[in-house]
């Protein structure tokens, strides 16, 4: 998870990990070409004109033109990035843990949203997803008794997990999740939307962006884990995990694997404009981080299995850090460096102990950021913080 700035006056809400970027929130950012353009060692932008030909295209979203080429050519050197910066563990967060699927458990992928002077935090729980409160960020009370929120949604059978979720300019916040249809012969992720005015009650969700119909002609089938986070200059940048061009993966990437991130912006968190050539490769479960004067995107990388991956120097790149001045621009081929994790001792913490994703970023406004990352240790999963060195 990532921390984002979500502009709610008076105070500004964050938290951080399929993206919205957008000009300032008063201006017409949709009526313009797309703010976030892809940057050397990513693919360029035909033109400014959105990609509407499609009627499966849902209202509220669009889809910028752009001849992206190959995403999986000319991928970096993963084996020989840098160090960027280093995480040392903080602590385990607490509230109802444990190893047996049972209702009310905090592990996996969980987002953390301040709304309404509370932290909120959300987490997938057996098909839906459930909601905790807290004070401190650190220890988490159950806020959601007896039901999952949201619940069922158009088909009850459907699964909802990773959820991401931010707040608009009038003061509602919105909630998209990853979501599964297990009846589906083929599997395809897709990204379905609720909203709250109270942080605690959603209505029923809706499906809101399928990348196998809106982003058919740039060969993506499916969409999935993301974050949101408000841009400096105003407006949103929402980063989701997508699989496109499977044709075209490197030897040794899973075929079933989620490996890319695209970039979408929006003013409103209702009308999306998708960036097709703002698309990360062999990067995935998207984070966000504002706190440092530019803006970080983490992502998850599997590179370890790709050429040129193998662990080196004691690297295993589990993950990497872009970083943009605006959140507009970026260089999807060229990250800044691979993040280290070090426990309690600053002692760094091999891959292959914990497996660090679905990580979000949160700042707290104190001067305090907390990264929130899922991992097992010892006996069962759970969350652990981590702060920056």
């Amino acid at each position: 998870m990532t921390a984002h700035f979500i502009p709610s006056p008076p105070r500004f809400f964050t938290a951080l990990s399929v993206l919205l970027a957008a000009a300032a929130c008063g201006g017409d950012v949709l009526d313009d070409p797309v703010a976030a353009t892809a940057g050397s060692g990513g693919a360029s932008s035909a033109d400014a004109s959105s990609s509407s030909g499609s009627d499966t295209i849902p209202d509220g979203i669009s889809v910028k033109d752009a001849d992206v080429g190959n995403y999986y050519d000319d991928l970096p050197d993963y084996a020989n990035l840098p160090w960027i910066e280093e995480w040392q563990l903080d602590a385990e967060i607490t509230g109802p843990l444990g190893n047996e699927q049972k209702a009310g458990a905090i592990r996996g992928a969980i987002e953390v949203v301040e709304y309404q002077n509370t932290l909120y935090l959300y987490v997938a729980d057996l098909g839906g997803v459930r909601v905790f409160t807290s004070k401190d960020g650190l220890s988490w009370d159950n806020a959601a008794s007896t039901a999952h929120v949201p619940v069922g949604g158009d088909d009850s059978q459907l699964i909802y997990t990773h959820p991401y979720a931010a707040v608009d300019p009038d003061g509602k916040l919105h909630m998209f999740m990853q979501t599964k249809d297990p009846s589906a012969e083929k599997g395809g992720f897709f990204i379905s939307h609720a909203t709250s005015s109270d942080g605690l009650s959603f209505d029923e969700p809706e499906s809101f962006l399928n990348c196998a119909e809106v982003l058919a002609d740039y060969d993506c089938t499916s969409c999935a884990h993301g974050r949101i986070t408000s841009l400096p200059s105003g407006g949103y940048a929402i980063a989701f995990s997508a699989t496109c061009q499977q044709q075209n993966y490197p030897k040794g990437l899973s075929k079933s694997f989620v490996p890319g991130t695209m970039m979408a912006y929006s003013n409103d968190l209702v009308s999306w404009q998708i960036d097709p050539a703002a698309f990360f490769p062999a990067c995935h479960d998207p984070a966000f981080d504002l706190s440092q004067g530019k803006v970080y995107m983490y992502c998850a990388s599997e590179v370890d299995l790709l050429p040129g991956g193998t662990a080196f120097d004691g690297k295993a790149a589990q993950l990497l850090r872009f970083d943009s001045d605006d959140g507009r621009s970026w260089t999807p081929k060229d990250p800044a460096g691979i993040v280290r994790f070090s426990d309690s001792n600053g002692e760094q913490i091999p891959r292959d102990e914990w497996m660090l994703a679905d990580v979000d970023v949160h700042d707290f406004g104190d001067g305090t950021v907390r990264m929130y990352t899922p991992a097992s240790a010892g006996d069962y999963p759970s969350v652990f913080t981590f702060t920056r060195k």
